[in-house]
């Protein structure tokens, strides 16, 4: 069994896809790296076909969002651990062995890679957006973490049996921290770097997300 699976879902990178892959082929662990378009129409498809064998790639033929492509991938997963890892460089693969110590050394269920832990970048909306954010989780879960949001989240790949993700957005996000907790399982963080793309880049979050993920926190509190 591999030490780690990592999981790509992949919409429209491809600018990008193919450092993230290499960057995290260059990681000195044990690893299974999983790709999932999710119907780009930039040409990543393309970069994918002409890259070696030593990644899994998988297709939807339409767009489905995040948490469908996150789901797509996890039923391949043969790690130990299970990392979802975005292809957009907002985030450093460097940080990832991090991640995996925290989990073996506190015995956590999942750990999130924290942006605001050390945060050095320009705080924008999107910044206190997540602050805010967390904060409803928070209170809702009874909680104590910072970045939930974070697109860095390490999971023990045994409790993926345990729950099934349900958002096809950006809300899956919140919903695989929320699904845990109600596990009554060990949540940890650890500080991670973080450089956020601007929207002519190609950033993907709107400030209508938050709209979605606190629905999302309301729905899995209130109503499951």
């Amino acid at each position: 069994m591999n030490t780690l699976s990592v999981v790509i879902p992949v919409y429209n990178e491809a600018d990008t896809v193919e450092e993230v892959i290499r960057r995290i082929q260059e990681l000195p662990i044990e690893k299974q790296i999983i790709v999932v378009d999710d119907a780009s129409t930039d040409g990543t498809g393309e970069l994918l076909k002409k890259m070696d064998g030593s990644i899994m790639v998988i297709t939807h033929g339409t767009n489905l969002g995040k948490g469908v492509a996150v789901k797509s991938g996890f039923r391949y997963v043969t790690g130990k651990a299970v990392i979802i890892q975005d292809a957009d460089l907002e985030l450093y693969p460097e940080d990832i062995p991090s991640l995996l110590e925290k989990m073996e050394e506190k015995k956590c269920a999942l750990v999130i890679g924290s942006r605001i832990l050390e945060f050095s970048e320009k705080r924008t909306m999107n910044y206190y957006g997540n602050i805010f954010l967390t904060w409803i989780a928070n209170v809702l879960f009874d909680l104590s973490l910072t970045d939930i949001m974070s697109g860095y989240k390490l999971l023990d790949s045994g409790i993926i049996p345990e729950f099934t993700i349900e958002s096809a957005s950006f809300s899956m996000e919140p919903e695989i921290v929320v699904k845990v907790c109600n596990l009554n399982m060990k949540i940890c963080e650890v500080p991670v770097r973080y450089k956020p793309r601007r929207r002519m880049e190609g950033k993907k979050i709107r400030k209508w997300h938050g709209f979605s993920v606190i629905y999302t926190l309301l729905k899995f509190r209130f109503f499951q």
